[in-house]
């Protein structure tokens, strides 16, 4: 359980990045992520886009209206049997966040975000649907630091549960930058005004709701699987070029760990896929569409 803890920490603040700063969103961003088999019982190839649609002023505040949709692939092994409908899931949602600031160093942004989240196979159930909600408090005194601290509700991992956020981003001169903290940590060394190098560590993963139960004999002590569950934790290199209205990221590492599993509604594991560290490789555009 407390493992489990953790990790979800290390998940759940990656979908608080946009918040943090509004001069910095991109209005249209696209994700794309692959890890090999290897020698696993199945592959990953994963795609996301999100969509800022709206930020409306409110004196001194904002509050953003956003779109979210994320299609994940998993590829198996022709010889693993368990696979029933388990290749094809999609994370649909939209958000809302709202931005204040509190004075000169601190602002506070608070965000709901509802979602389906499931392979849809017998449509959309009660099952399928989740909320997430989200308290981040970012204090920065210069433009070379921010600290961001809060909580986050979510049930990311099949389990609705409250978690902390905690992430220091620190830029020492103009060629060297670091982040502390969870999801990601990373130092980058910018090579020009357009384009930098990064080395990272990273836990990424995604779980989901099964749209129909999958019984099976082979599973541990008869248990019903109801929830999918993936997570791997990725070192590796990225190279990002930006401009004014756009950015581009290509990366590319190698997993540490990997587990991927088939669960009940209580969290207990009814089967573990036998999952081994592969090659990933990633690619990011992000577009601003709307002149600032």
């Amino acid at each position: 359980m407390k493992q489990y803890t953790f990790i979800s920490i290390l998940l759940l603040i990656s979908s608080t990045a946009f918040a943090q700063n509004t001069n910095n969103r991109y209005d249209l961003e696209i994700e794309s992520r692959y890890v090999t088999n290897n020698k696993s019982d199945a592959a990953f190839k994963a795609t996301r886009i999100k969509q800022h649609l709206l930020a409306i002023p409110v004196k001194n505040k904002f509050l953003n209206i956003g779109l979210d949709y994320s299609y994940v692939n998993i590829e198996f092994r022709e010889e693993n049997s368990i696979n029933h409908d388990l290749r094809d899931f999609h994370k649909i949602g939209f958000s809302l966040s709202y931005q204040s600031q509190i004075n000169d160093s601190w602002t506070m942004t608070t965000q709901l975000t509802p979602r389906i989240n499931s392979n849809l196979t017998d449509g959309i159930k009660s099952e399928d649907l989740n909320i997430n909600a989200l308290l981040l408090f970012n204090h920065s005194k210069s433009r070379n630091s921010l600290l961001s601290l809060g909580v986050i509700y979510s049930n990311k991992l099949g389990h609705p549960a409250p978690f902390p956020i905690i992430n220091y981003w620190k830029q020492f001169n103009s060629k060297w930058r670091m982040n502390l903290g969870l999801p990601r940590m990373s130092l980058s060394h910018c090579i020009s005004n357009k384009s930098t190098i990064t080395g990272f560590a990273e836990y990424q993963g995604f779980s989901s709701n099964i749209g129909n139960d999958i019984n099976n004999q082979s599973f541990r002590q008869n248990r019903t699987a109801e929830k999918i569950s993936y997570k791997d934790i990725i070192t590796g290199l990225e190279y990002i070029y930006k401009t004014k209205q756009c950015k581009f990221s290509l990366s590319g590492g190698y997993t540490l760990n990997r587990t991927f599993e088939l669960r009940n509604n209580n969290k207990d594991t009814a089967y573990k896929f036998d999952m081994s560290n592969n090659f990933y490789i990633g690619f990011n555009a992000s577009f601003k569409l709307k002149q600032k």
